[in-house]
């Protein structure tokens, strides 16, 4: 029999509010460390442009707790769709929440049973029952979600979402800057109802969050803010977020396709913070999230007659560059890495590669979820090896003939990688596949770092 969720744990469901109003999974025994007078502090973010939009969303906040019903309601313009409506409350199609939900289930065993309600355009037109153009829509619907809590067992939680949308339209993704707000409620006690209000501020481009994002979640008594950075790669979305509560940062972290990947940190005990390495899922070594990326000042620190001097034009070097000569994945850097993803997620590894799992779940800052709230417990899948790694790519033949480009050394490989491809979302499984295939890369990466 299913418990229902105490008051502790509601609260840090509602910490784990993001854009989609999805809910990671919550560890009942959670300790901040913080004290109670800088729970209501909004973080100090540095970047102007982040800094500006957190102004902008304080003041709306203060507009819909003042009168939320006008917020979240309104008359319809036009008669939306079933798919215009999972648009409107998620900014995602049904068959991307569905995967997102069945990858959540399989890497943190949480269940997701989500009910439509109302929700409707209330400014802009409608094409075929989908929002097109720009846009104001309202919507609404409940979620229940069922978790085992380590001391707990299994928990049920149930809330209900009312929903605000402004942006734009196109082609039935959301395309362009976009406004996000959410008021959630659900019962902590008999006759009692915990409510917060959730807005998100950032640019979609094809259905997918780029750049930077804004996540600002308010409570009665704290408030809590994510900066989500999305980068796309062609196998799949690169995310990297901090998350504070007040205005101390609590944990920051990277995730691909929605699972830890990279440098995984916590300040949950000191300032100084716990740091993690993540290779899909997997506590790794330090030197594998350390080679993931470079120092920022050698990206972009030779000109293009010394990056010329690096190179070769043709694949009969000793070392292939994972990269073609129009500034690609070669194919078979593409196929290790999803043989390399498809090893963790089973068989959401087509849909991994074919995008649709990406753009559905990158929006969830899973590196912070997993870290937080000890989620990832499930089986997750082995690195794919130097050997396997070749095999999977079609062996030596195949390799060299994917790739027109290549090296005579090591570290004309490194210093090139570095300088040329350094700040792309696709280096660190780049960088990652080679060291697979070429162990003496990682010697010279940490020579040229």
């Amino acid at each position: 029999m299913p418990q229902r969720a105490d008051l502790s744990l509601a609260g840090v469901l509602l910490v784990s509010v993001t854009l989609s109003g999805c809910l990671a999974t919550p560890s009942a025994n959670m300790n901040y460390a913080y004290s109670l007078d800088t729970m209501n502090e909004e973080p100090n973010l540095q970047d102007p442009a982040l800094t500006e939009l957190q102004r902008n969303l304080t003041i709306r906040h203060a507009q819909i707790e003042s009168n939320p019903d006008a917020w979240f309601t309104g008359n319809s313009v036009c008669e939306l769709s079933t798919d215009g409506q999972w648009l409107v409350n998620f900014s995602r199609t049904e068959a991307d929440m569905d995967a997102l939900h069945t990858f959540r289930e399989r890497a943190t065993g949480t269940k997701s049973v989500v009910t439509l309600n109302e929700a409707k355009l209330i400014e802009g037109k409608c094409v075929d029952g989908m929002p097109d153009g720009a846009f104001v829509a309202v919507g609404s619907y409940e979620m229940t979600t069922t978790t085992t809590v380590p001391g707990m067992g299994l928990v049920e939680s149930s809330l209900t979402n009312r929903t605000r949308m402004e942006g734009q339209a196109k082609n039935g993704r959301v395309d362009g800057p976009l406004y996000f707000a959410s008021e959630t409620s659900f019962p902590i006690a008999p006759g009692q109802v915990m409510t917060s209000f959730l807005q998100s501020q950032g640019t979609f481009i094809d259905g997918r969050e780029t750049g930077k994002h804004l996540v600002l979640l308010k409570q009665a008594n704290s408030v809590n803010t994510f900066v989500n950075e999305h980068r796309h790669a062609s196998y799949g979305s690169h995310v990297q977020a901090q998350m504070y509560m007040g205005s101390r940062l609590i944990a920051d972290g990277r995730s691909l396709n929605g699972i830890p990947h990279g440098w995984n940190t916590t300040y949950l005990e000191s300032p100084a913070g716990q740091r993690v390495c993540y290779e899909l899922g997997e506590i790794a070594a330090a030197e594998r999230c350390d080679l993931q990326l470079p120092p920022v000042g050698l990206v972009g620190s030779l000109a293009e007659e010394e990056l010329n001097q690096l190179i070769r034009q043709d694949n009969q070097g000793k070392y292939i560059s994972p990269y073609t000569s129009d500034d690609v994945l070669a194919e078979w850097v593409n196929t290790v890495v999803i043989v390399n993803i498809g090893s963790t997620m089973g068989t959401l590894a087509g849909a991994a590669a074919g995008g649709a799992i990406a753009a559905a779940a990158d929006f969830v800052p899973y590196g912070l979820g997993s870290l937080l709230m000890a989620a990832m417990t499930a089986e997750v899948g082995k690195r794919v090896g130097r050997e396997a790694a070749i095999a999977a790519s079609g062996g030596w033949d195949n390799i060299r003939a994917s790739s027109d480009q290549s090296f005579d050394s090591a570290d004309a490989m490194a210093r090139y990688l570095i300088a040329k491809h350094g700040d792309s979302a696709t280096y660190s499984e780049a960088v990652r596949v080679s060291t697979d295939l070429y162990p003496d890369l990682r010697a010279a990466l940490k020579r040229a770092y």
